[in-house]
Formats: structure tokens, C-alpha cells, sequence
């Protein structure tokens, strides 16, 4: 599993907006889906900022409760 995420970071170096954005939150919020979980970033200025990891269980419905701890919302 790492050797796929060590992949996936290579392509985010790439191209950071690669991955499927997630409307509806003042950030340009990026998802990466591995196995069960969903790695949530951002990419800000020149600089890609990994933010949480959430289950996919939970859909989306976490995010805005951890953009808040973070001080995004």
C-alpha cells in the first residue's frame, strides 16, 4: 500500500490537480482514494498540503468538522 502512495504523491508532483476535486468549500479541496481510505489535500501557491485522512465509510460528511479543527472554515 505505501508503494502505491509514494505513486500517487509522485503524480500529484506532476500534476497536483490530477486528482478529483471536491466542490463546495472555500479551499480547492483534492481527493486520493486507497483501499478504505480517502487522503484529502489541498494545493496552495506552489505548495501541496496534505490535510487528513477520513474512512470511506463516512462519505464526505467529516470534512467540514476537520477544516474547522484545522482553521479553514
Amino acid at each position: 500500500m505505501f508503494k502505491i502512495f509514494l505513486k500517487k504523491i509522485d503524480l500529484i508532483k506532476t500534476n497536483p490537480t490530477h486528482f478529483k476535486r471536491i466542490n463546495g468549500y472555500p479551499l480547492p479541496l483534492h481527493r486520493i482514494r486507497i483501499k478504505n481510505k480517502r487522503i484529502i489535500y489541498t494545493t496552495k501557491e506552489n505548495n501541496i498540503l496534505f490535510l487528513f485522512i477520513i474512512d470511506r465509510k463516512y462519505d464526505y460528511k467529516e470534512i467540514p468538522k476537520y477544516l474547522q479543527d484545522l482553521g479553514y472554515l
